[in-house]
């Protein structure tokens, strides 16, 4: 935990772990809220934000659709439907 306090931002996936980790810097290592999402742990200040990751799944259709193909290819012993 004290290696994350190194930096001055550090992102978390959702709201409730960016609760966690700040509720936790607060009660068990000192720390201090400075703003929402803002903490102040042994003189030093870090953002603690939360940056969701997601998929675009239309940009992942092709692909989907390429495996399908590719599937359907394999299943036929490897030769190209021609119907």
């Amino acid at each position: 935990m004290s290696s994350l306090l190194e930096y001055d931002l550090v992102g978390f996936q959702t709201t409730s772990d960016q609760a966690n980790f700040c509720r936790f810097a607060c009660d068990f290592m000192g720390g201090e809220m400075t703003a929402p999402d803002t903490l102040r742990v042994a003189g030093k200040s870090l953002k603690a934000s939360v940056f969701p990751v997601g998929i675009d799944v239309e940009s992942w259709s092709p692909w989907r659709k390429a495996r399908r193909r590719m599937r359907e290819f394999n299943e036929l012993g490897g030769r190209p439907n021609r119907g």
